[in-house]
């Protein structure tokens, strides 16, 4: 499910729920994407976002290192660097963030 929603200073942002299914195990994640440039522009326009998914690859691999380039809050993760999973600290987004930008971008929201 995705709504669409504003953030306390009128940023536009989606909050979605995403599913992935292994055999017949299905896990449900809170992803956000968030304008952070212009209230008047749809999400899709923005050249910069803030990202976020309770995930534990997003958390373990991409929170802190997006946090560090500005395109995520320590929301989820411990906020200690992710030495074994991205030691470079490369921005990124899990699978689940992938598939909401897509549906973001397709759907120009």
């Amino acid at each position: 499910s995705l709504r669409h929603a504003n953030t306390r200073n009128g940023m536009p942002a989606i909050r979605a729920k995403v599913w992935s299914q292994t055999g017949k195990t299905r896990q449900v994640y809170s992803c956000d994407i968030i304008a952070k440039e212009d209230p008047e522009k749809p999400i899709y326009k923005q050249k910069r976002v803030l990202v976020s998914c309770n995930c534990e690859n997003f958390m373990y691999t991409w929170e802190f290192a997006d946090n560090h380039w500005g395109a995520a809050k320590i929301k989820y993760s411990n906020g200690e660097p992710p030495v074994a999973t991205n030691p470079g600290y490369h921005p990124g987004m899990c699978k689940h963030l992938v598939c909401l930008a897509k549906e973001i971008i397709s759907n120009k929201l």
